[in-house]
């Protein structure tokens, strides 16, 4: 089970999120034993887990080849 808040109710945070939460599934759950995630945003330091699935989730939404060749970035 995945569960969302609205604390950052814009769309942009809300695909980032889901997809960093799916992320963290594909990457660190291995359906032989339970296991939770839970974020408090307010503690400063994230984990190597948390890192891998934001950047699995920044390459899934922008991926860096296209982002670096985009204008947007400057």
């Amino acid at each position: 089970m995945i569960g969302l808040s609205l604390r950052f109710d814009t769309i942009d945070i809300f695909w980032f999120t889901l997809i960093h939460e799916l992320a963290q599934v594909s990457l660190h759950l291995d359906g032989d034993e339970g296991m939770a995630f839970i974020v408090d945003l307010d503690l400063r330091g994230l984990s190597p887990v948390e890192d891998e699935a934001n950047e699995l989730a920044k390459e899934t939404l922008i991926p860096s080849a296209l982002w670096e060749a985009s204008a947007a970035r400057v």
